[in-house]
């Protein structure tokens, strides 16, 4: 008998390479040479693409879990989508982090 493939770790894969690619290519279209879509309407695709990878989140980790309780295949791919989603979350969380805080601004200097 053949091995069966557990989709929620194909699926969770899948999402989370395509949530990590669509970043890359938002940034290109908004700040671009044409600069096509202005910043503002390009928050909700931003921010769907967090809802993608928390999605591919979730499945990589269900896959992971029944991949290992009835021994099917992927579940390789269902763990590099967790490391995906969840490096990627970081990343953003950072990013968010240091957004909020903003620059810092410089120390005055004493001019004689």
């Amino acid at each position: 008998m053949k091995k069966r493939i557990s989709i929620g770790c194909l699926l969770g894969f899948i999402f989370s390479c395509l949530g990590v690619i669509a970043i890359p290519m938002m940034q290109v279209l908004t700040e671009g040479a044409h600069n096509r879509i202005p910043i503002r309407q390009a928050y909700p695709i931003y921010f769907g693409i967090v809802i993608l990878e928390i999605v591919a989140l979730i499945l990589s980790i269900a896959g992971v879990k029944a991949a290992s309780s009835k021994q099917l295949k992927l579940r390789g791919l269902g763990v590099a989508g967790i490391v995906i989603s969840a490096g990627f979350m970081l990343v953003i969380g950072s990013v968010l982090v240091m957004n909020s805080i903003g620059p810092r601004e410089s120390p005055p200097t004493w001019n004689k």
